[in-house]
């Protein structure tokens, strides 16, 4: 099923089509299906900016051994800032075991950092040298300020 949310400041709406959303709304657009474990996310999600840019194009991939998705972020320019891919077994065991490589992009292409997580930990690279959980959130900050 189709599903579409929209956000504006702290208010979201959501909805089966893109009709009614007022202009200024980021907005996200999605599938999901029922499944034993409750609704899924499956195939591409989009999310736009205001200004009708694409800002992040993601792939969820779904079946009974593996969640997958695989992501990509963009500056308002369409140059690539980010790729997220990561998955993580469908049984719930107490050990999680998601494991996700996410890499950043400076303007321009360059490699700006990347952040593993999976079974044995977490870690963060910037700027090719090892940087603490809380410097990538700065670092991340700062790198993806300034969306409309």
């Amino acid at each position: 099923m189709l599903y579409v949310t929209g956000a504006r400041f702290d208010v979201a709406v959501s909805s089966k089509t893109l009709r009614g959303f007022p202009s200024g709304y980021t907005l996200h657009l999605g599938y999901e299906c029922n499944a034993a474990v409750g609704k899924l996310a499956f195939g591409p999600s989009y999310s736009w900016y205001k200004s009708g840019i694409i800002w992040r194009r993601t792939w969820y991939e779904p079946d009974t051994v593996y969640f997958r998705s695989t992501g990509y972020d963009y500056y308002p320019t369409g140059e690539i800032q980010g790729y997220r891919t990561g998955y993580r077994r469908q049984d719930m065991r107490a050990v999680d075991t998601l494991i996700t490589l996410d890499e950043y992009f400076e303007r321009g292409g360059e490699l700006a950092g990347f952040r593993y997580r999976g079974a044995g930990g977490q870690q963060y690279y910037w700027r090719g040298k090892p940087i603490s959980g809380e410097g990538m959130r700065r670092k991340l900050s700062k790198l993806y300020s300034g969306r409309d």
